[in-house]
């Protein structure tokens, strides 16, 4: 055994650390209680739907007279977890609206298949007399054009501020460059 590994001098220093990390992730844990809660975790704002029947009540007989979203999302998914606290706080901008949140599992992927969802995280937006209006994947990056429109939808109007230019795409997209422009 080497000498340096024997001596009570290094053995203290290392049961020194290992008390100042212990003490590091105490701290660490006493500050995760007062993160936000994760998407997993249910919220007073966005309702969770699980089945074919929830999601028809909810949409369609509950959603009369306001507009729903519903945001398609998977546990697993990265992108899922990055826009699932920017879809809360749509929620809280549109207390008027219903926001649902619908995950990906063994139960219900055929619900996902049978709305035509093609990825996740992806958002339907439903008309308060039950037709499907927008539908769209719904990354991070694509929220505040996400917002811009819920609140048009709101507004009954459809503002085409854009700043640089408009797209023929679609009005919350930036407007495709010429090729004299690149």
């Amino acid at each position: 055994m080497p000498q340096w590994y024997a001596s009570s001098a290094v053995e203290d220093s290392s049961q020194s650390s290992r008390q100042s990390f212990r003490e590091r992730m105490l701290r660490r844990m006493k500050k995760q209680e007062n993160i936000r809660r994760p998407i997993t975790q249910k919220s007073k704002l966005v309702k969770e739907v699980q089945t074919l029947k929830e999601y028809k009540k909810v949409v369609v007989e509950q959603g009369n007279g306001s507009f729903v979203v519903v945001w398609f999302y998977a546990h697993w998914c990265k992108a899922c977890k990055a826009s699932g606290l920017g879809y809360f706080a749509l929620a809280k901008h549109h207390p008027e609206m219903k926001f649902l949140k619908v995950p990906v599992t063994k139960d219900n992927a055929t619900l996902h298949q049978g709305l035509g969802v093609p990825k996740v995280p992806y958002v339907h937006l439903y008309h308060p007399n039950g037709l499907l209006v927008e539908e769209q994947k719904l990354t991070r990056k694509l929220l505040p054009g996400f917002h811009k429109m819920l609140r048009d939808y709101q507004n009954g109007q459809c503002s085409l501020e854009q700043g640089k230019g408009w797209s023929t795409k679609s009005p919350y997209e930036p407007a495709p460059k010429a090729k004299d422009e690149e």
